[in-house]
């Protein structure tokens, strides 16, 4: 795991030049094929700077200036009295990514004429299109915005031809529509709750990883665990997966490959922070931002298991980030990101090397002349002994706060890093681990039994299995040192 790293920036006055942006425009919602993994978009690879015509039955939602700090985050209690938003081109976060997933089910339960959209959080084009789609079906004034109105006839629907169907209820060997929407929910799932970076092929047949990962979620939410998909399982895992973003407005920023490695980086706020998480294969860093006065304008330089990314966090009025490296010629912009529904932003991109220059700029392509750095990883006081977890499953690398080695291969050990913790109990060389993870309003424990255990001056080992549920027995190793 990397160290803090001094970004040696410079925050320059750069002219805009508006071909360079219009070079790099594409549709901030591309369309997924049912059947292709690969026709993915990148999102931190899409800038727009206007809403694409759609024709004249399209609607911008009009929008006020963003403000330049980022407010405090309001009250649970209050957060729900708010009027829910009224979605168009341009809007984003964790509602739109919602009603993205319902119009995708509806797409296939309906078998309308339509392809997938990406599911990124991003109102765009084609999730204007699937919403018209909606509303031609439904008999509703067709106009490309999803009202609240709208919504609650949206997933009323969807639940209607859920249980209808006699196709809905799906298990191992199955291949529909429905298992498609199926493998999609597991995806969100898997990255909202237990941060698995391998995704679940959605191709609408019902496989062994389908149903491996279906047990896994009938467990974590208390429901019959038997691999069979009922109408049931998915409204749970529907609400859990609406719960778990308003906690921690969890936002995917990057997913894609490097080599056979999976790479997932996700942007969340936790403890009145701003949070960046980077996994690289089995390997786990983050980057948070406090938040002074309501700056969170931050640049992070991060190297995950071979893998380097330059990432920030950013104030609602920064729309885009231009890095510059001297010998490349130019400067690359990006699109931020907002985290959950909040009005944060973030940004990331794999990188080779630290860039020579950042700026930020506004929606009209204006220079933002305010920006520092900060390198704190997690905003600890300390960075150094640290307990590594793998297992086929799930692994992770915890900070360790509090570590005694009492003789005779024992170990009492605590750890943490960002919501998750590891506590290990271990006394002549077995013992017990407890990971919690998950998030405030939907928890999640791992429980496992430790059968072997070797602890030195220097270094322990611990090895084991996972209790059945979650991991299924799974075997694991941890390593460290403190």
């Amino acid at each position: 795991m990397r160290g803090p790293t001094s970004l040696s920036a410079r925050v320059v006055a750069l002219v805009f030049v508006g071909a360079v942006l219009s070079s790099c425009v594409g549709g901030s919602d591309a369309v997924v094929a049912s059947t292709s993994a690969s026709e993915a978009v990148d999102v931190v690879d899409t800038v727009v700077t206007t809403a694409p015509v759609l024709g004249p039955e399209a609607v911008v939602v009009p929008t006020t200036p963003p403000p330049t700090g980022v407010p405090t985050r309001p009250d649970p209690a209050t957060e729900a009295d708010q009027t829910p938003p009224v979605l168009g081109v341009g809007s984003e976060g964790a509602t739109v990514h919602d009603t993205q997933d319902l119009l995708n089910d509806l797409i296939g339960y309906a078998d309308l004429p339509l392809d997938r959209i990406a599911e990124d959080g991003i109102y765009g084009p084609n999730t204007a299109a699937a919403q018209l789609g909606f509303e031609e079906y439904a008999g509703l004034a067709e106009d490309g915005l999803s009202t609240p109105d709208d919504r609650i006839r949206l997933e009323a629907t969807v639940a209607t031809l859920e249980a209808e169907s006699a196709d809905s209820v799906v298990a191992l060997g199955d291949t529909s529509p429905f298992v498609g929407s199926w493998q999609t929910l597991l995806n969100t799932w898997n990255v909202l709750a237990l941060e698995q970076p391998i995704e679940i092929e959605v191709d609408d047949r019902f496989g062994a990883d389908t149903e491996q990962a279906t047990r896994a979620l009938e467990a974590a939410l208390g429901l019959q665990v038997d691999g069979i998909v009922e109408p049931e399982d998915r409204t749970a895992a529907r609400t859990a997966i609406t719960a778990a973003r308003a906690d921690s407005g969890v936002t995917v920023l990057l997913r894609t490959t490097d080599g056979d490695k999976p790479v997932l980086v996700k942007s969340f706020f936790d403890n009145d922070r701003y949070c960046l998480r980077f996994v690289v294969g089995l390997v786990a860093d983050e980057r948070c931002s406090q938040s002074p006065n309501g700056d969170i304008n931050n640049a992070f330089f991060v190297s995950v298991n071979g893998v380097s990314f330059i990432a920030g966090t950013a104030n609602p009025n920064v729309a885009f980030v231009l890095l510059g490296t001297a010998g490349t010629g130019g400067v690359e912009p990006l699109a931020t990101r907002q985290i959950g529904d909040s009005l944060a932003r973030a940004w990331v991109q794999i990188a080779d090397d630290e860039p020579d220059t950042i700026e930020l700029l506004n929606g009209e392509g204006e220079s933002l002349v305010e920006l520092r750095f900060t390198i704190t990883p997690t905003e600890r006081d300390f960075f150094g002994a640290t307990v590594s977890l793998i297992s086929l499953d799930y692994s992770t690398t915890f900070f360790i706060d509090d570590c005694v080695r009492p003789g005779g291969n024992g170990l009492e050990l605590k750890g943490s890093l960002s919501t998750s913790t590891i506590t290990m109990d271990v006394m002549a060389g077995v013992g017990t681990l407890t990971i919690t993870a998950g998030t405030e309003a939907l928890p999640v424990t791992i429980n496992g039994d430790i059968d072997r255990a070797t602890v030195t001056d220097e270094r322990f080992t611990v090895t084991g299995s996972f209790d059945d549920g979650i991991f299924n027995g799974a075997p694991f190793t941890a390593t460290g040192a403190c």
